[in-house]
This record gives structure tokens, sequence and C-alpha cells, in this order.
């Protein structure tokens, strides 16, 4: 587990060529759109059970999951403690729509961390 106060949620990022024909099977699995963005590219889906982000894929790129999480409290606590366990931990970014940080897991994997507080 880690050493943080609040955790984090897993939200996995899926890389689709149709996000509109996506979005309209989530919705009829039981999912709510949460946020979406102007263009159409983006659009994340809420259940009381879990969370889900659809992503346009460019016309070259295969279609993928991204693990992705929210962390629910600020990065700092998180990072401190995945790099005290050993892990590679990149820096944190500031992007446009927040932080985050990118880690590796034991297997080679990049786990890619977004900042989350509620305000």
């Amino acid at each position: 587990m880690f050493a943080t106060p609040k955790g984090v949620v897993p939200f996995p990022i899926v890389f689709v060529r149709d996000v509109k024909a996506s979005l309209a099977l989530c919705r009829i699995l039981g999912l709510r759109l949460r946020a979406r963005s102007r263009n159409g590219r983006w659009a994340e889906l809420e259940s009381p059970n879990g969370a889900l982000a659809l992503h346009a894929a460019d016309s070259s790129e295969e279609q993928r999951v991204e693990m992705t999480f929210e962390s629910l409290g600020p990065l700092e606590p998180l990072v401190e403690a995945l790099t005290k366990a050993g892990f590679a931990v990149e820096e944190i970014v500031d992007e446009g729509f927040g932080r985050s940080v990118n880690v590796r897991d034991p297997n080679g994997l990049t786990l890619h961390i977004d900042e989350h507080i509620a305000t």
C-alpha cells in the first residue's frame, strides 16, 4: 500500500479508433459521462464501481490500454514512498490539466499517476 494518507484510484485510459462509438457502448453498460473534450478526442466515464477514460488513437497508433491512477492527495508523499522503495520515478510534470508523474513497475511497465485534489 502506498504510504499516502488518501491513496490512489485506478483510472485506465483506453485508446480507441472511434471515441463516439465507444462512448455509446459505455453508456449502455451503465457508465456516466463525467467530462469530455471539446474536440471529442477524450472522454471520462464513471460508475459507482469505477471509472475509465477514452482517448482517440491516432490512425497509425495501435489501440491500447494505459494504466493510470488518480492520486487522492499531493504527489510528493507518493513519489517519496515510491523512490524510497526503489522504484524508478520520473520528475513531477505540470500539465495543462494538473500535475502528474510516471513510475516504472517491477515488470517495466510505465504507470501514470495524475494528481487529483478536490477543490
